[in-house]
């Protein structure tokens, strides 16, 4: 039934002519979360240990954005990931465009991008 519906949006908004090459998906895109999720230890499920604080960040999110994280993730046993070169602020901010896809609206001055 969905099918048929389909079928009739395309054929009323192409008619005879022929439908457009639909893009390929790019599955490079980033996984996102809600920025509620950014460093709430409520669910979950790794811990960075940044200049002795702890960062919580979720798996899925991690796995997903970079073959860095996996290997790190598969190197860590105990979920634990200790950071020694950067600062607390800098990993924070790096984490805030990895859970929302993007450096959209970050304000980041010029030695702090340098870092």
């Amino acid at each position: 039934m969905l099918t048929k519906r389909l079928a009739s949006v395309v054929s009323h908004c192409y008619g005879c002519s022929p439908v457009p090459d639909i893009p390929a998906m790019d599955v490079a895109l980033s996984t996102q979360l809600d920025i509620r999720f950014l460093n709430n230890e409520e669910m979950s499920d790794v811990t960075f240990m940044v200049e002795g604080r702890p960062f919580f960040t979720h798996r899925v999110l991690l796995m997903s954005a970079s073959e860095r994280f996996r290997q790190m993730l598969a190197d860590s046993p105990d979920n634990i990931i200790h950071i020694g070169h950067m600062t607390y602020s800098t990993f924070q901010m790096m984490m805030r465009s990895l859970y929302c896809g993007g450096t959209e609206g970050l304000k980041i001055s010029v030695s702090e991008a340098m870092k």
